[in-house]
């Protein structure tokens, strides 16, 4: 949900923090983890 706020709807640090009642700091880490997160997955594809 972090990274279509930031991504696909265009959201500010700011404006996230504020829809999901959390520091910027917060947010900051949810969108490092889920660009981990889809690092990996995108990683692990392999193209048949």
């Amino acid at each position: 949900e972090t990274l279509e706020a930031f991504y696909f709807e265009g959201q500010s640090l700011k404006e996230m923090s504020d829809r999901f009642s959390s520091p910027v700091g917060t947010i900051k880490r949810r969108l490092h983890t889920a660009r981990a997160r889809l690092k990996d997955a995108l990683c692990d594809f392999q193209p048949a």
